[in-house]
């Protein structure tokens, strides 16, 4: 049998404080109680990309808070709505570029060395808030 939830549950959507959830389905409403995250151990992976959203996040809301940048950004997109998420999109996609270009500068480099026997290699690696740390190293091969 059908159980009929009072009125407030049909028009709350979404967590009420720490303790329950109400979520909205096709076949009726379900209240569940909100989920303990606390024992979730996030992989090495997972945290250098939450560290990369957060500063995407940082950067976003620069944008907003920066009128200039803000109606620049509005004359980019021809649209008065969606700033934040072509901010977070834009910074997203640069940091993955630029980790992109790393890697082929390395596999060149590695090429070169390759063919020279020996060479000195400049690695650039990128940190995750943008700016590039140069390392140079001795590459010594016997072939």
């Amino acid at each position: 049998m059908k159980q009929y939830l009072p009125l407030s549950y049909r028009l709350i959507r979404g967590s009420i404080g720490k303790e329950i959830v109400i979520k909205h389905y096709r076949y009726g409403i379900v209240t569940s109680k909100y989920p303990d995250m606390s024992n979730v151990v996030a992989s090495d992976h997972q945290a250098i990309y939450r560290k990369l959203f957060k500063e995407a996040v940082k950067y976003a809301r620069s944008v907003i808070n920066d009128p200039l940048l803000k109606s620049f950004w509005q004359k980019k997109l021809r649209r008065t709505n969606g700033v934040y998420n072509a901010a977070v999109k834009e910074y997203m996609l640069n940091h993955k570029r630029a980790k992109e270009n790393a890697e082929l500068e390395t596999k060149r480099l590695l090429r070169k060395a390759l063919h020279n026997k020996e060479a000195a290699v400049k690695i650039q690696s990128f940190n995750h808030s943008g700016g590039k740390q140069n390392l140079t190293r001795q590459l010594t091969l016997n072939i």
